[in-house]
């Protein structure tokens, strides 16, 4: 028995990809990739499968930063629930980030905000009160500050 394949079937392609570590040569990564042939070229595809790490990165950032893995349910919406609020909190404290990045562009002298830092700002304001927040706000000026006088000194050497 022969297999036909129809016209749409014959336009996409398998194709293996293999990734080397700039750290260690030695160490190879394998991924099988399922495309159009016409698509195709191995720039393209190593820039495609090059956003995956960032995606992955991303979850795990979501993991450690807004607990996305810390969950004990027992029904599917209550799973739901939890991802989704995890996730919509990562993405508030990037936005927020992303922010204050691009503010913190006029004014020279500072770090940025982390994550974690962020998260914990928006804690104290959140249960705290105003005069929590602003001394946590005062705190992470100073640290900031400081952070970036270090790094000044760490790059000049």
């Amino acid at each position: 028995m022969r297999l036909q394949l129809t016209a749409e079937a014959q336009r996409w392609g398998h194709y293996l990809l293999i990734r080397r570590s700039l750290s260690t040569p030695d160490e190879l990564a394998y991924c099988v990739v399922y495309a159009p042939r016409d698509w195709v070229s191995p720039e393209k595809l190593a820039r495609v499968a090059g956003q995956c790490w960032k995606i992955e990165q991303g979850f795990q950032t979501a993991k450690g930063e807004c607990g996305l893995d810390e969950y004990e349910v027992r029904r599917w919406g209550s799973w739901y629930r939890h991802i989704t609020f995890s996730l919509l909190a990562h993405a508030l404290l990037v936005a927020i980030r992303q922010a204050t990045r691009q503010s913190q562009k006029k004014t020279k002298g500072k770090i940025g905000w982390t994550l974690s830092e962020l998260k914990q700002l928006i804690g104290k304001g959140l249960w705290k009160g105003s005069q929590t927040l602003s001394h946590a706000l005062h705190w992470s000026d100073w640290r900031r500050k400081h952070q970036y006088k270090a790094w000044q000194c760490h790059c000049q050497q």
